[in-house]
């Protein structure tokens, strides 16, 4: 072991202690035995006074490193966060930081402005065909973001349908029901489609070669 590594040094030693001592300490709770060095205020993280200091740490560390000083929020704080910065004077330092919302609430309001958007094309109606009303009601406004992103990709999949029957002029009405010969048949097509697409980037490949 590198013992220059206090990482793995530390890891190897809470490994050490862990059947030596009950309850056992947690990680985050053993390192701050461990640590010692000037810490942040224990602040509640939703105060204005804690977003407050942190855009201006941030601000004084990325003006001394020069750099655009940037910090990613969940919803509520980036909330609190974009209204301390509007509230900011044209002039102020903490106007140069650049807000950014964090993954998950980026997709949950890219998800509720597709359902705004489409809320009168019959996608309300269409879903109660699959979803419970009170759980398409929870899709639509943003939530329940795992069955949100199922549901665009059944949707997603019944329009391919529709227009690969377009394409290839095959009446779905002509299939007499989900009986086990159709759904071979439907897969032995599928099978032949993605053999010749394989066989044919094969090919292109080869030649690229």
């Amino acid at each position: 072991m590198n013992n220059n590594d206090q990482t793995k040094t530390l890891k190897t030693l809470l490994n050490i202690s862990w059947p030596l001592h009950s309850p056992r300490v947690s990680w985050s709770g053993f390192m701050q035995t461990v640590q010692e060095g000037p810490y942040p205020g224990e602040l509640n993280p939703s105060e204005l006074s804690c977003i407050f200091s942190t855009l201006s740490f941030i601000c004084k560390e990325a003006n001394r490193l020069r750099v655009t000083p940037s910090i990613t929020f969940d919803q509520p704080l980036y909330w609190k966060a974009l209204m301390i910065l509007h509230n900011e004077p044209r002039d102020g330092q903490l106007k140069s930081v650049v807000l950014r919302l964090g993954g998950f609430h980026i997709q949950m309001s890219f998800l509720r402005c597709i359902c705004h958007t489409m809320q009168s094309s019959g996608l309300y109606e269409l879903l109660e065909n699959i979803y419970a009303s009170n759980t398409i009601e929870h899709m639509m406004s943003g939530k329940s973001v795992s069955r949100a992103v199922r549901r665009h990709n059944i949707i997603d999949c019944a329009l391919y349908i529709l227009l690969l029957s377009k394409m290839m002029d095959v009446s779905l009405l002509e299939i007499g029901g989900n009986t086990d010969e159709n759904v071979n048949e439907v897969n032995a097509q599928d099978n032949e489609v993605i053999g010749t697409s394989t066989g044919q980037n094969k090919a292109s490949h080869q030649s690229k070669v």
